[in-house]
């Protein structure tokens, strides 16, 4: 098996920092030393402990992301830690929920994201209920699993599967028109990767109302062209367009070029389609006009309020 400890440091580099390199998350890096009697061994009181200490800070968003081993218990999936035993292999997931839960509602922390890259990891989040399982989530918490609490959570020889994709999603697959990834991205993306796989499925778990964003990477438009949809669609109406717009036509407007190659900027996003045609070329040229799509709409009004 890889080493979880590859993981965690490239984990710990992208959630430091924005793909700018402007700071992002404080982040604090625990590694599990090769020797399992090394005195720096990370064992179940130590990561109690860290836990303990991690929740009792105050924070607006706080993340914590495990890669290792995960077990089955009678009593519950856990992380195993390195002292483990076959009678206690290491800290049960519903002790990380109880803290977790108990920021939550003391309000010391206002968003909780756990990212669990184990086996048996989507029993995090689980109580038992009149002999049935049944998902318990506090109010501004979210998990994110490599695997349901039935399955194993696989690996390649360079990294796991799961972090594999989480790595590629923080990098930029998984945010948005302006760059920001949230934890339902994040799940997004790597869901979809893991969907040809027929023994390993990702879960979330979350209830809140407001998310904040785990990283920011560098928008797939330029804000300041995207400033100008209130401009170009005054009151979301429809634009008219002509073959003045069309550069590849005689008599040309340089100034309604300029225009319409923003327009097709918003197409290909997705904020913008061509009425009447299947291209904006031939909406230009046939005298038809384009209109904002929902995620246009959207768009428009983040603008138009003054949000970007």
């Amino acid at each position: 098996m890889p080493t979880s400890n590859d993981n965690a440091e490239r984990m710990h580099e992208l959630l430091s920092c924005n793909s700018d390199r402007s700071p992002n998350h404080h982040c604090i890096l625990k590694l599990s030393p090769k020797e399992e009697t090394d005195p720096a061994a990370l064992t179940q009181e130590k990561l109690m402990q860290l836990f303990n200490k991690f929740f009792s800070a105050e924070a607006n968003l706080a993340i914590v992301y495990f890669c290792g081993h995960g077990q089955e218990t009678v009593s519950g999936g856990c992380m195993v830690t390195q002292n483990n035993t076959t009678a206690n292999p290491g800290v049960p997931f519903a002790y990380l929920l109880s803290l977790a839960e108990d920021a939550l509602r003391d309000g010391r922390i206002h968003e909780v994201i756990l990212i669990i890259d184990c086996c048996y990891s989507g029993d995090i989040g689980n109580i038992s209920l009149f002999g049935k399982k049944r998902a318990y989530i506090p109010k501004g918490l979210s998990i994110l699993t490599s695997s349901a609490s039935n399955e194993l959570s696989y690996y390649t020889k360079d990294s796991t599967i799961f972090t594999h994709h989480l790595i590629d999603g923080l990098e930029g697959g998984a945010a948005d028109l302006l760059g920001e990834i949230t934890v339902i991205s994040l799940y997004s993306y790597v869901n979809k990767m893991l969907s040809t796989l027929q023994h390993q499925t990702p879960y979330l778990k979350t209830y809140s109302s407001s998310l904040n964003p785990i990283r920011k990477n560098n928008p797939r438009i330029s804000i300041d062209n995207l400033r100008r949809i209130v401009e170009l669609f005054p009151n979301k109406e429809k634009h008219q367009l002509n073959p003045k717009y069309e550069d590849s036509i005689p008599g040309f407007d340089p100034v309604l070029v300029e225009l319409f190659k923003i327009m097709q900027e918003f197409n290909r996003q997705g904020l913008v389609k061509p009425d009447g045609e299947d291209h904006m070329y031939y909406a230009a040229i046939n005298n038809k006009s384009c209109s904002l799509t929902d995620e246009g709409e959207f768009y428009w009004e983040l603008v138009d309020r003054g949000r970007i």
